[in-house]
């Protein structure tokens, strides 16, 4: 199967270590018609912190779901949508991104 390579992002984000991290994160870049090329994750057990990189890219313009998606329209969404309800999370910051 072949995914239609459209723009393409990095996101990387530190947080807390809790459940469901990375099922937040992945449901929302499907949410987002995002084909995830590339993920990885680890936990830092020594202080309790989750790290997480996902390569992804969403289709080009002109498909249906995502016309006129802008990077700053997928960071608000993050920030506000998938991981609003983690623990840790402080609404107006970015992710952790590192």
């Amino acid at each position: 199967m072949s995914a239609s390579v459209g723009r393409e992002y990095v996101l990387t984000l530190s947080c807390p270590d809790k459940p469901k991290i990375v099922y937040a994160v992945s449901r929302f870049l499907v949410q987002h018609s995002a084909h995830i090329p590339v993920s990885q994750q680890y936990g830092e057990t020594r202080d309790g912190r989750f790290f997480v990189r996902v390569h992804f890219s969403v289709p080009p313009r002109g498909v249906r779901l995502t016309e006129g998606l802008q990077l700053a329209e997928l960071e608000r969404d993050f920030r506000d949508g998938a991981m609003s309800d983690r623990p840790g999370h402080q609404p107006g910051r970015k992710g952790g991104g590192t």
